[in-house]
């Protein structure tokens, strides 16, 4: 919990700093590590290096100069990337792990003799990068592989999940998600079909054509003709009264004298603003004239406009688009 606040109280620090330019403040955060790492060099670098020298020999560091680094790693960490450098957490955190490890394994070994200081190291290491990732099967899994056996299987599991459970909300990948299925990068595999997911109110078409119920077919087609189109929507004040399709004028129909209201199919397919493009889709399938009128309420016959398959492929792009750079 103390690497964790540690880091984020170092990322606000350097975010209040907004008289200084974005590229002065890591600066600033590398001088400062660097005077750190004048009296304890052990901290720069990745420092795996430094875990080797401790699983070879636990204990070729002394005791104060592990609780000296410890502290010295973790703000040496909070201040490169709080600053705004380069770096990661991933390794300081292994690295932490194994200076803490292996204090409490000097300090618990006179007691214990049977206790190697290695082992204590070794699941210390693990347990701490278990609390502070919020990750601990991973690193449970990862300390078995480390040590190519089960022997400390045991005790890096309750290690870990007690980590775990005790460092609380206090994690250092705040972005992390609870489970698999609200990752943005596995949302493929978690979610319904995507046609599921968008609403008919996010593809339809506002400025859709329309003509009056009362007006000559001459009229209507001449309007269907200027907007290259086959169909259009029959209204009265917004309201709902038919469709008209070309398709469905016979061919010794009198243009001039006979309605639109004469020759409109009265009952056109409707769908509701708040239904999804796949039920949207279905319903296209079952209608020959190519679009749906949408209304809201769905019962009554105020009209929004009109939705049909290229309304209904663009949305789909615009979601998969939408998904893909969530998953970047």
């Amino acid at each position: 919990m103390g690497y964790v606040r540690t880091f984020y109280w170092f990322t606000a620090f350097f975010k209040k700093l907004s008289r200084i330019s974005v590229y002065a403040r890591p600066a600033i955060g590398a001088l400062a590590v660097g005077i750190i790492g004048m009296y304890f060099p052990e901290i720069l670098g990745l420092g795996y290096g430094w875990v080797q020298q401790l699983f070879y020999n636990p204990a070729f560091l002394p005791l104060g100069v592990l609780l000296a680094l410890i502290a010295a790693k973790i703000l040496a960490t909070s201040l490169t990337i709080g600053s705004g450098g380069s770096g990661g957490v991933f390794a300081p955190g292994l690295v932490t792990g194994a200076f803490l490890g292996s204090a409490i394994g000097l300090v618990m070994h006179p007691f214990f003799p049977s206790v190697s200081v290695l082992e204590v190291t070794i699941v210390t290491m693990i347990a701490f990068f278990g609390g502070i990732s919020k990750a601990p099967l991973s690193v449970i899994i990862m300390g078995t592989e480390m040590t190519e056996s089960y022997a400390l299987f045991l005790p890096l599991m309750l290690a870990t999940v007690i980590a775990y459970f005790i460092s609380g909300n206090s994690g250092i990948y705040r972005s992390q998600v609870n489970t698999r299925a609200e990752s943005p990068a596995h949302a493929m595999e978690y979610q319904r079909p995507i046609m599921d997911q968008v609403k008919v109110y996010e593809a339809y078409k506002k400025d859709y054509l329309y003509v009056s119920p009362t007006a000559t077919l001459r009229e209507a087609m001449s309007i269907l003709r200027a907007s290259r189109t086959k169909s259009a929507v029959v209204q009265t004040d917004g309201m709902l009264v038919g469709y008209l399709s070309l398709e469905e004028i016979k061919e010794d129909t009198n243009l001039s004298t006979t309605t639109v209201e004469e020759v409109m199919i009265p009952d056109p397919f409707t769908i509701g603003k708040n239904e999804n493009i796949h039920s949207a889709l279905d319903m296209l399938t079952k209608s020959s004239l190519g679009k749906l009128v949408v209304v809201d309420p769905p019962d009554s016959r105020k009209i929004l406009g009109t939705i049909g398959l290229d309304e209904i492929a663009d949305a789909y792009n615009r979601e998969i688009r939408r998904i893909k750079s969530m998953a970047q």
